[in-house]
């Protein structure tokens, strides 16, 4: 019974994804991409609007996913939603007029987390079960770097938001890192080595700070903000700065390999004792 659990963890965890699967799992970090772009306009609510619509996006492919017994794609939507519901809580509602109604200017606190619940709740309602839970939590105990896949939406996040930025080029910016990001994860997916999967994360990672690092220096922060001016960066020191963030940030992108390390000593464990 081990025996079969482990060719079955195994065979799991080499699979290779289709490439509808990989397109999906891309998808959301694409859309979210092209809604920081258009955030990026002179409208104001166009922006608002579309990060909103983009959360019920993210939420509906949860949905399904929750339906379907979780498969490999949903764990990109699993991560994006929670990034999301974490990033709006701090948001402010700015007098946002939903369905009629004006809101105030207030954080949107506890209230960001409601959707995402109603999302879980619908999910079990449908399925009459917590079959869509436990296929979630099977489905990283069997490939824990489905895990790594979903904490990768919150790379995701910080390469393509592009916060307060002002480059001339900026949209250009945008779209070189989106095309990175949705690359990385369309590797990874399609990758059946675990390990192959791994170092693609953080070079995706490196990648996206080198092209955020050429963005700033197509522009002057400094006068931009009406700062004293500083002088130029050498480019030497971005690059070892790049190499420093992206060495750190590559361990927690692989913190999910101790489920693995304990599920193969708990394997073992078991097949001693039995």
């Amino acid at each position: 019974m081990v025996t079969n659990e482990k060719a079955e963890s195994t065979l799991t965890s080499n699979v290779r994804s289709s490439h509808w699967e990989a397109f999906l799992s891309a998808l959301p970090f694409a859309a979210f991409g092209v809604v920081c772009m258009i955030g990026k306009s002179r409208v104001p609510w166009i922006g608002t609007y579309g990060y909103l619509t983009f959360y019920l996006f993210v939420l509906l492919g949860l949905l399904t996913g929750l339906v379907k017994a979780f498969p490999r794609w949903a764990y990109s939507y699993l991560g994006w939603s929670l990034v999301y519901a974490w990033w709006w809580t701090s948001i402010y509602t700015n007098g946002l007029k939903i369905f009629g109604y004006t809101m105030g200017n207030e954080a949107w606190g506890w209230r960001a987390w409601v959707p995402l619940l109603i999302t879980v709740g619908i999910a079990l309602l449908l399925t009459r079960s917590i079959r869509p839970l436990r296929e979630l939590v099977l489905g990283i105990w069997q490939d824990w770097t489905l895990l790594s896949l979903a904490m990768y939406s919150f790379v995701g996040f910080m390469m393509l938001v592009y916060d307060e930025v002002r480059a001339p080029y900026t949209i250009a910016f945008m779209t070189a890192s989106t095309l990175v990001i949705c690359t990385t994860v369309w590797i990874f997916m399609r990758s059946p080595n675990r390990v192959h999967r791994l170092i693609i994360l953080p070079g995706g990672f490196f990648v996206g700070l080198l092209i955020d690092r050429l963005c700033n220096a197509t522009w002057d922060f400094n006068a931009y903000y009406g700062l004293p001016p500083q002088p130029p960066i050498p480019w030497y020191s971005s690059l070892w700065e790049i190499i420093f963030f992206t060495v750190l940030w590559s361990p927690i992108m692989w913190l999910p390999a101790l489920l693995g390390l304990f599920k193969s000593t708990f394997s073992k464990g078991q097949s001693a004792s039995s």
